[in-house]
């Protein structure tokens, strides 16, 4: 097999037969969902997350699937489950910080994994030639006739967390150009600019709110 050659590079040539000695075909029939799980053209892809290591890890647990293959390729063991692992990996990082912890740095939340697991499986599928499943049962949702991964059900913050969240758009945010809007964060009284009042994107106030002053 001859991979296509990049700007400056010439192509590689993969020796098949080597590699699935060097394997094995157990882990050559994962192949497809190692490839899918880390990302590839129709799956999100986990940040700082390779499919080399990935192939590496999943060598040692072949039957390890969905959450706990994740759980796995993050450094996580068979008794952690992924949200467990989160929490670990976001005080290991926080106890040696010295500026914030990106989100992106430590794994998905449980309810943002399981949508993504659906979209790989159906992925495989194709990949071998079965196109029967309806996206729309595996992980995606349909907005304006375009097909978009559902990211999580969750809200993005607890509720009383998106009370005191702020944010400095000079704007009116009504559209997704404002990043409180795109990441679904009503604005609030704390917002730099509009107070959140008379904004597009505050929610409907409640005046029975005991909060209200």
């Amino acid at each position: 097999m001859v991979s296509e050659p990049k700007k400056g590079k010439n192509g590689k040539t993969w020796d098949i037969l080597k590699i699935l000695e060097m394997f094995g075909s157990n882990i050559c029939q994962l192949l497809l969902f190692a490839h899918a799980i880390v990302g590839c053209d129709t799956t999100s892809k986990p940040y700082g997350l390779g499919k080399g290591s990935t192939l590496k890890l999943l060598k040692k647990e072949v039957d390890t699937a969905r959450e706990k293959a994740m759980t796995l390729i993050y450094g996580g063991n068979n008794n952690e489950d992924i949200n467990s692992l989160r929490y670990k990996i976001f005080t290991q990082k926080v106890s040696a910080a010295t500026s914030f912890v990106n989100p992106h740095d430590i794994p998905p939340i449980s309810a943002a994994f399981v949508h993504h697991s659906r979209r790989v499986y159906p992925q495989v599928q194709v990949w071998i030639g079965n196109y029967i499943l309806e996206p729309l049962h595996w992980g995606w949702k349909l907005s304006d006739d375009l097909l978009l991964p559902i990211t999580t059900e969750l809200p993005p913050a607890p509720a009383e967390l998106l009370k005191v969240i702020k944010c400095s758009c000079a704007g009116s945010c009504e559209s997704n150009r404002f990043t409180c809007r795109k990441n679904q964060i009503p604005c609030s009284i704390a917002c730099k600019n509009c107070k959140g009042l008379n904004c597009p994107n505050s929610p409907e106030i409640d005046k029975n709110d005991d909060d209200m002053v």
